[in-house]
């Protein structure tokens, strides 16, 4: 709760290049708790993320999978 959001979306970003530029997986989870302290900032980062994964994947540069569809392979 005290790191702040630019921080959280930045890092976000790089482990999705990351795994991107090295064929792997990148898993984003929270807790709902997560989302209780100061939850409308922290619910705008979290659209940033999810908004930089669709733009990845509308660029078919990646593949966003649930847990449960995920197999490796």
């Amino acid at each position: 709760r005290f790191i702040p959001n630019h921080l959280i979306v930045a890092a976000a970003k790089r482990g999705i290049d990351r795994a991107i530029a090295e064929g792997k997986i990148f898993h984003l989870w929270l807790h709902p708790e997560d989302l209780v302290d100061k939850r409308k900032k922290r619910i705008v980062a979290l659209r940033e993320i999810l908004e930089y994964v669709r733009s990845l994947r509308d660029q078919k540069v990646l593949e966003p999978l649930t847990m449960r569809n995920t197999t490796i392979k």
